[in-house]
């Protein structure tokens, strides 16, 4: 508009700013969103989203999330006390609780009944013990990552590890739909279970660098695993008075995961039975052979972040994938894990002509399985020539 007074061009406001006569122009007022009550929840918008109207209310120390809307009247209308109290109930749901609700939608239903057992099944076995009671929204990936971790360690499948990532994944999802979580942390999980014919094993320089270092537990951990195929699982189980034959280097083994392996007699070559038998003399009556620092059984996953991979970055065997805070350095999986020990000691003992039932027996493997080949034997052509010895006399060659 022009000013009346001096004729210059100027906004539409009651004064020019040149002469500063009145223009006649009446100002807008500034509507502004009245602020609501103390107690009636919090009503925002939040940029780039399809819904950016977020809804919430504080209850009991902490904010509880009723949602995103499309309008800030939709947003406005959904603070009322029967939605703040849903929320409330929700906000404090279990792993297992929400697990229970995956079970009843419709999403679930529609699986196949072999996937809905199958699915049951890895909730009940490998989460409802260790996350089942806890607050879901409280749970973040490094509680879901050990458990993991651990069923690599123990030899499970990659199948079943991918199964149970999908319970995981299922129930963050949920979440993510009641505002329970603000991203799907399952994105973040990695599976590194046992892949049939991939695993990769400790190369001979590897051994012999492994024998050049031994005396620290770390490294003897590692060739008792290499030396005598033990899951980890059975090795952190193993207690001073477990039956043992001193002159016969045997040890009546626990097992733990099949029915062959339960109270087998496990063979220790004379490669790694003086570093086994240190071990076993030095601990407490009754007390775990490798304990933990509290004395109590060591766990898998603390072993494989704090001694096994340590250990390997040590030595120069491979990089550490873990960092001073436990984080993983990168979602590669790494080269060598505890469980590539067992699968060592089976392509030792092919290459070192051991019988096919014996290396059955020692493995924990019903005789006559297919599992001993088709898993854990790496042959080539190169290893197929160079089988000559047997297992203890190849060690003793890399320096046991």
């Amino acid at each position: 508009m022009l000013c009346p007074h001096c004729r210059r061009r100027i906004q539409a406001v009651p004064y020019c700013c040149y002469c500063g006569q009145p223009t006649g122009a009446v100002e807008r007022p500034v509507t502004r969103r009245r602020k609501r009550s103390n107690g009636c929840g919090t009503v925002y918008k939040v940029d780039g989203l399809a819904k950016p109207w977020r809804a919430r209310v504080y209850k009991d120390g902490h904010f509880i999330q009723l949602g995103y809307y499309a309008t800030l009247r939709e947003a406005q209308a959904a603070v009322t006390p029967e939605n703040v109290e849903a929320a409330s109930s929700v906000f404090n749901y279990t792993f297992g609780q929400v697990w229970a609700l995956v079970r009843q939608s419709a999403k679930f239903q529609a699986l196949g009944q072999n996937q809905q057992v199958t699915l049951d099944g890895a909730y009940r076995r490998h989460l409802a013990e260790r996350i089942g009671s806890q607050k879901l929204r409280e749970l973040r990936p490094r509680h879901y990552q050990p458990i993991l971790d651990d069923l690599s360690d123990e030899g499970y499948s990659e199948s079943l590890c991918n199964k149970v990532l999908q319970v995981i994944s299922k129930c963050t999802a949920w979440a993510m739909q009641n505002d329970l979580i603000s991203q799907d942390y399952a994105r973040l999980l990695y599976v590194d279970g046992d892949k049939s014919g991939e695993r990769q094993v400790f190369t001979e320089s590897e051994i012999r660098t492994l024998f050049a270092h031994q005396g620290t537990r770390d490294v003897d951990i590692i060739l008792v695993l290499i030396g005598t195929g033990m899951r980890p699982a059975d090795l952190v189980k193993i207690r001073r008075d477990d039956a043992i034959d001193v002159d016969g280097h045997c040890l009546l083994l626990a097992g733990s995961k099949t029915k062959a392996g339960r109270g087998r007699p496990l063979y220790i070559n004379s490669a790694v039975w003086p570093i086994f038998l240190r071990y076993y003399l030095a601990a407490a009556p009754g007390g775990y052979v490798f304990p933990s620092p509290a004395g109590k059984q060591l766990s898998l996953h603390n072993y494989r972040r704090r001694e096994f991979y340590p250990a390997l970055a040590r030595l120069g065997i491979m990089p550490n994938p873990y960092r001073p805070d436990g984080s993983r350095v990168d979602d590669v999986p790494p080269r060598l894990v505890p469980y590539s020990c067992r699968h060592t000691f089976f392509t030792l003992a092919a290459q070192s002509g051991v019988r096919k039932d014996v290396m059955q027996r020692t493995g924990g493997h019903a005789i006559g399985s297919g599992i001993t080949d088709r898993v854990y034997i790496h042959r080539d052509a190169q290893d197929m020539a160079a089988e000559l010895d047997k297992l203890g006399d190849k060690l003793h060659q890399m320096g046991g």
